[in-house]
């Protein structure tokens, strides 16, 4: 009985060694940890932030981790009809109204503003606040998710843009 507990007790510890050896053998490089920039890149982190957005049926269908696309049938290519893009201004700018839910704060309503206000600095696009008988618009709610989402026509009216609160 005293020889089989040795032996047993042998046969465990030797496992054992092994097992703990093989662990620190283990470098960074193939264990499966290792971060690259592409795990903090923009695109990543918001399909990490918007894996359930549209999966309640009162919110928008959400594809490629940002644009909310109405559900429905609609053209795969929503951009083949005339009128579907924004129209370009005689000054080669694109004026495109914007209306911000007044579920946001002040602050947070200034913080989504200079970022609509930075479209201006590099492209001809220019946001500009809705004003009484514009149909066509941005409209930026606050619903689940990490925003914006945007939907792809303009045809509908209004365009639903998206920032959680508190923003992500």
């Amino acid at each position: 009985m005293i020889l089989q507990t040795a032996v047993l007790t042998a046969l465990l510890c030797s496992v054992q060694g092994f097992s703990i050896q093989a662990a620190f053998e283990k470098t960074e490089e193939n264990s499966g940890n290792t971060l690259t920039d592409d795990d903090f890149s923009v695109s990543t982190l918001l399909e990490k932030a918007n894996v359930n957005v549209g999966k309640n049926l009162d919110e928008p269908l959400v594809i490629s981790g940002d644009i909310a696309v109405p559900t429905g049938l609609q053209n795969a290519d929503p951009c083949t009809a005339r009128g579907c893009l924004w129209p370009k201004a005689t000054d080669g700018n694109v004026y495109v109204p914007y209306r911000i839910s007044s579920a946001f704060s002040t602050r947070e309503r200034n913080f989504i503003i200079q970022g609509l206000r930075s479209f201006a600095e590099s492209t001809c696009i220019r946001f500009t606040p809705l004003q009484r008988g514009q149909r066509d618009f941005v409209d930026i709610q606050s619903l689940s998710g990490c925003g914006p989402h945007s939907i792809h026509t303009k045809s509908m009216g209004h365009n639903v843009g998206n920032s959680k609160r508190p923003f992500c």
